[in-house]
């Protein structure tokens, strides 16, 4: 009688070890399902805001927050009515340029700012 003792013994511990692994093996499953469906659900709720916010038109009201410059007039930049010709454009222009150029007034970042913001306002009149 010790043999087969011994031997439902070992074959519990063989079932025994077997539904361990076959245990571990699906939580494992269910723990990635949840991760994947965590996932799934975090893009859902971003996808919603998102249409949401568009819906809502939120991009309009939050597009000229303070600290986001608004785009000027270019004519006002220059200094220079809608009807100048070109040779009053490019004058305006001019004197803008050379009284904010960086070489003139350098390290003067707003200097530098109206420079390029005239020189934009040039560009895209002429």
């Amino acid at each position: 009688m010790g043999f087969w003792n011994d031997f439902n013994r070992l074959a519990n511990f063989r079932i025994a070890w077997r539904l361990q692994d076959i245990f571990i093996s699906s939580v494992r499953r269910i723990q990635r399902a949840n991760e994947e469906m965590n996932t799934q659900r975090s893009m859902a709720s971003n996808a919603e805001r998102i249409i949401d916010s568009i819906y809502n038109n939120d991009f309009e009201k939050n597009r000229n927050k303070p600290g986001v410059p608004l785009k000027r007039d270019y004519y006002e930049i220059l200094g220079v009515s809608k009807s100048a010709t070109k040779e009053e454009i490019k004058e305006a222009y001019r004197k803008k340029a050379k009284q904010y150029h960086p070489d003139i007034n350098p390290n003067n970042k707003e200097a530098e700012a109206k420079f390029r913001e005239a020189t934009e306002a040039y560009e895209a009149i002429i």
